[in-house]
């Protein structure tokens, strides 16, 4: 309760949390992660061999 007798809920989780993707064709030497203020970012640059590419989608 704080000052104004209002109530404060807080959430907290204790468990662990994993999720698997599969990937291919990315350069598995160059993978790099971080971890900054709750943000999780994984770098998985893509094999310049598998590299396909782009395909345009005309808008009407």
């Amino acid at each position: 309760m704080d000052d104004q007798k209002n109530y404060i809920c807080r959430e907290r989780s204790s468990s662990s949390f994993c999720r698997q993707f599969p990937v291919t064709g990315i350069q598995e030497d160059n993978i790099h992660a971080s971890f900054d203020n709750g943000v999780l970012t994984i770098v998985l640059p893509k094999d310049a061999q598998q590299v396909q590419p782009d395909h345009i989608i005309n808008i009407q």
